[in-house]
């Protein structure tokens, strides 16, 4: 298995979205894995981790663009954000615990606000649609479905006020920024929504053909994450409750991996220090004969490892949705997520006999990458509403 696909990727993408001339519109979705967002010139993604360093903080070679330093003006603080900062934890590191990285009250911690200031200042990165200027700035993001009236308040707490920072990508220059962002300029809806919006949507903003009739119909929105696995049914156009499970995603598949590793190589890798061992598909496992003042090392590949968790967390996430749902009900089920990706062959056997259940890729109206659909979802429906309006 080519475990680098299941690494979390940097990427930046400069194009003209569609925009309204009179708000700063801007779509986040800030995952346990990484920041995706959309600005009117920008599409971006970057792993959702950050560490401090000292203010002279400087690369000995030429800064890839996976490293992205970040100083906050108020404080003077300077961090170091997303891949780059990944490589900086060490095997065994327990500096920062699972709860401040994937608990659900981490939006008071520091690298919460660290990378959510980041993706606010690369979604107002200037281009062809101009510069957010004294524009006011507007932000439509989500959440999945179980924590949409529980965690909405501590989201918009964390965007919401005054923000002064710089942001350096690589070898580009330093950028600064300075806005301020209204409570009643934030939006939150559910994560699953913002892929089902996305499946309806052409990038120019307007609605496809058949979108309508996507919304009126029977259709479910499967959506595994880093963290959770949402299930988002409609019943002929009908939203019902959906369905989280907090243990289903890719950060219990990497779990499963690092045990098994443990089990195998005596060798433990937290789930935070994982991505850099991705990249190359090896583990490095050393002894130390202290008796015989004797020491060795050898690279193990883990891809049989990775492909054989991967296999047995998609299996369960498709037997308990497969028990939480009725599945004859529904004429759509459209995958989405980044796990969705890593998962989607097997799900497409799974139901490969269901001729009356269409399968649709989150990512069928777009070349972007799977992770991008709910936050691809959260800017075209929100600025869709900002058309109507200016109308």
């Amino acid at each position: 298995m080519d475990t680098s696909k299941f690494k979390t990727k940097t990427e930046f993408i400069e194009r003209k979205n569609p925009s309204v001339s009179n708000v700063w519109e801007i779509a986040l979705d800030i995952g346990y894995s990484a920041v995706k967002l959309f600005g009117p010139n920008i599409v971006a993604r970057f792993p959702s981790y950050a560490k401090r360093v000292e203010n002279d903080f400087k690369m000995l070679t030429a800064s890839p663009d996976s490293c992205i330093l970040f100083q906050d003006m108020e404080n003077n603080e300077m961090w170091v954000v997303g891949e780059f900062a990944q490589n900086l934890i060490k095997r065994g590191d327990t500096a920062d615990s699972e709860e401040t990285l994937y608990g659900r009250e981490r939006e008071g911690n520091p690298i919460y606000q660290a990378i959510t200031k980041v993706g606010l200042g690369i979604a107002c990165m200037g281009g062809p649609n101009g510069e957010v200027g004294d524009k006011p700035v507007l932000v439509q993001t989500g959440l999945p479905e179980k924590y949409l009236k529980s965690g909405k308040d501590g989201i918009i707490e964390t965007i919401a006020g005054h923000h002064d920072f710089r942001i350096k990508i690589g070898e580009r220059p330093w950028a600064h920024f300075i806005f301020d962002i209204r409570e009643d300029n934030i939006f939150v809806m559910s994560q699953p929504m913002g892929t089902l919006f996305s499946a309806c949507m052409e990038s120019n903003g307007s609605f496809r053909a058949d979108g309508n009739k996507l919304l009126s119909s029977s259709c479910i929105v499967f959506d595994p994450g880093f963290g959770t696995l949402d299930i988002f049914p409609i019943i002929k156009g009908v939203v019902k409750h959906g369905e989280t499970f907090e243990d289903l995603g890719m950060k219990r598949v990497l779990q499963e991996t690092s045990d098994m590793i443990f089990e195998k190589y005596h060798v433990e890798i937290p789930v935070a220090a994982m991505q850099k061992y991705l990249a190359t598909g090896t583990i490095i496992v050393s002894k130390l004969d202290r008796k015989k003042a004797e020491l060795s090392s050898k690279e193990e590949p883990f891809g049989d490892i990775l492909a054989e968790a991967n296999s047995k967390i998609c299996e369960e996430a498709i037997a308990r949705t497969l028990n939480a749902i009725d599945i004859f009900e529904y004429n759509n089920f459209i995958l989405t997520g980044g796990t969705g990706a890593a998962w989607r062959d097997m799900i497409l056997n799974k139901f490969k006999n269901l001729s009356t259940l269409r399968i649709i890729d989150g990512n069928a109206n777009d070349n972007l990458a799977f992770v991008y659909s709910n936050v691809r979802g959260y800017y075209l429906s929100r600025y869709a509403r900002l058309l109507k309006d200016n109308r």
